[in-house]
């Protein structure tokens, strides 16, 4: 929507609309603090504010203010007639929702947003603020095609790291499709590194998609060593270096990152159902076969539920295999059956653990300058012979190897040596 840059004065406070609105990226949650006078004051304007404000909060990644925010942008833009806010307001909604997993209240806000839209345009389609939902509920359904689709018609993305969804969004599908997801991927990395995401949401994006290209790659060093769990949504940078772990051979440390408890997932179906896969795959390594059953089910449970197969994709394909053949033996379901058919052939797992940042700079180093020595290398880097040397111990010993020529083509594929 355009800006109000209207001044509309409170009949009751003195407030003024322009005040209200220069003070609403500061404290975002300004609204709950109005007497409905006050709101009566703001007037025509409220909807568009309340917008506004949301998209504030929803850069900091409180997505339960975000919520309620946008839940009132859209009921108050019905009792003003601002249809158009509204209609903003529930495909923002929808695609929040989308994100999470949440495919009931996708359905929900994507089927307000058009019925709104076409009582007050008489346009039979769904509106452009609705397609970004949708775009991401077929991405999530391994309906591909139709996904990019319906990302190449959005006219509104709903966040201020829009460029950075759609290209990782594109990077990912094309990924995953095995056709352009080379390039969509190299475009997506010079967009983050040209325009880092400036929000909560936008960070996690930039995070995740490479680390999932990377694990359908079967390049798992380069997924796990980029991860790093932190904010609000951690827990799903949390699978992701599970996911890594798990093609690494390392159970040990995929548990380490899978230790979370229901309530931290619970609102996020399409973690919930990456956490649930991860623990079936780790309890059918260590020999506990009910206990993997139980898990696996408990995922099919509410892949069936929210229509989300691609959480599945977590795991590596054999353990996903494994894992279908220990539930159903020969009786595996269509849907499940079709999804592991189109999975890639399974890789032996690899044992190596991930490098830390240092050993990282010093095996590239190493790679960049193959006939300098140590001492060389040292003097380029600022630190000091025993450095280079205690640090390629360390590479040798986790990779398990025992020279800078078997170092440089045990990672020739795996993306780490990019500087």
């Amino acid at each position: 929507m355009p800006r109000v840059v209207r001044r509309t004065r409170s009949h009751s406070s003195g407030f003024s609309f322009r005040a209200i609105a220069s003070r609403s990226r500061s404290n975002p949650a300004l609204f709950r603090l109005l007497t409905p006078e006050r709101r009566a004051g703001i007037g025509p304007a409220l909807p568009g504010l309340l917008l506004e404000w949301a998209r504030a909060v929803r850069a900091s990644g409180d997505d339960a203010e975000t919520h309620t925010l946008l839940e009132s942008a859209y009921g108050w833009g019905i009792a003003y007639g601002h249809h158009g806010t509204s209609v903003e307001a529930a495909g923002e909604l929808a695609a929040a929702h989308a994100l999470a997993g949440r495919t009931v209240a996708v359905r929900l806000w994507i089927d307000r947003a058009t019925a709104l839209h076409r009582a007050n345009t008489g346009d039979p389609d769904v509106p452009m603020a609705a397609r970004f939902a949708s775009a991401v509920l077929a991405g999530w359904r391994l309906d591909l095609a139709t996904a990019i689709r319906l990302l190449d018609e959005c006219g509104l993305v709903p966040s201020i790291d829009a460029d950075v969804f759609v290209s990782g969004l594109r990077a990912l599908w094309l990924g995953q499709g095995g056709a352009g997801g080379a390039e969509a991927r190299a475009g997506f990395e010079r967009l983050v590194a040209g325009h880092p995401a400036r929000s909560v949401v936008g960070r996690l994006v930039a995070q995740l998609v490479p680390a999932y290209l990377d694990l359908r790659a079967d390049r798992p060093f380069a997924a796990a060593q980029n991860l790093v769990p932190d904010g609000p949504y951690r827990v799903w940078i949390s699978a992701a270096r599970a996911g890594a772990n798990l093609a690494l051979g390392d159970s040990e440390e995929a548990a380490v990152d899978a230790a979370v408890t229901i309530d931290e997932i619970a609102e996020w179906p399409y973690c919930d159902i990456q956490m649930r896969v991860i623990h079936a795959a780790l309890a059918l390594r260590a020999g506990r076969q009910d206990e993997a059953v139980a898990a696996f089910a408990d995922a099919l449970s509410l892949v069936a539920v929210h229509e989300l197969p691609a959480p599945l994709l977590i795991v590596p394909p054999a353990d996903l295999r494994e894992l279908a053949l220990a539930a159903f033996g020969d009786d595996t379901p269509p849907e499940l059956s079709a999804l592991l058919e189109a999975l890639p052939p399974s890789a032996a797992p690899r044992s190596p653990a991930p490098l830390t940042p240092r050993e990282l700079a010093v095996v590239r180093a190493v790679a960049a300058r193959p006939t300098e020595s140590n001492g060389e290398i040292a003097k380029a880097l600022g630190v000091s012979g025993n450095t280079i040397k205690t640090q390629l111990k360390s590479v040798y010993r986790k990779l398990g190897v025992s020279s800078r020529a078997e170092v440089l083509a045990l990672l020739a594929d795996s993306g780490l040596l990019d500087a």
